[in-house]
């Protein structure tokens, strides 16, 4: 079962992984959030995948990956999620467009191609060697991360123009849109509201109670 939350999504297996595929197989209009298209990060958590059994074109030295790299992974594996600016081995920054749905087949096929696979396995650049389940877990999570950043909308979002017409002749104004910079402050402004719905109601109690006096 496909886990949401604050992070959007949780997947510990490539089964998880799969299903998610399956929606977006069947989803005709998406975009992202973040900076990379959504080709791109198709194509990342493709290569990552690859390069696990084929070898990986970036390493850092044996010695941080064995004591300070095998921290990390532990700690990864353990919280089940990537933290935001985290690490990163492809450093892109320009958005590249491509091929939606061939990069998504592809990253189903990489998918099946690890599951045959039964050789050793490639040396992570910074979190050194994982046999197959830590791999398949890791993998997850790491595709968990980039998915996050993809929006699926289930119809193309269009404006008709002579709705948009009477919509500005009667002079309607669009609403305004707050925005909260994250999570936390959000579930604090709540807790605030709720403190002040509590105090209120103990002050009317109180004001009640001196009244029957």
């Amino acid at each position: 079962m496909i886990t949401i939350n604050a992070r959007k999504y949780v997947f510990t297996d490539f089964v998880q992984v799969l299903e998610q595929i399956d929606i977006l197989e069947r989803t005709q209009f998406v975009e992202t959030t973040g900076a990379w298209s959504y080709y791109q990060i198709l194509k990342h958590c493709t290569d990552h995948i690859e390069f696990s059994m084929s070898g990986f074109p970036y390493t850092y030295s044996p010695f941080l990956r064995k004591t300070v790299g095998k921290y990390l992974l532990s700690k990864l594996l353990e919280r089940g999620y990537m933290l935001p600016d985290g690490y990163n081995g492809q450093l892109e920054t320009a958005r590249i467009e491509g091929d939606d749905r061939l990069a998504l087949s592809q990253l189903k096929a990489a998918i099946y191609s690890f599951r045959k696979f039964n050789k050793d396995f490639a040396i992570h650049p910074l979190y050194d060697t994982m046999d197959k389940p830590t791999w398949e877990k890791f993998h997850s999570i790491h595709i968990a991360n980039h998915l996050s950043f993809v929006e699926i909308f289930p119809i193309e979002l269009e404006f008709d123009d002579n709705l948009q017409d009477t919509f500005f002749q009667q002079g309607v104004s669009t609403p305004k849109i707050l925005s909260v910079s994250s999570l936390s402050k959000l579930e604090a402004q709540d807790g605030m509201i709720r403190k002040r719905k509590s105090k209120s109601k103990t002050k009317i109690k109180s004001v009640v109670q001196k009244r029957k006096r």
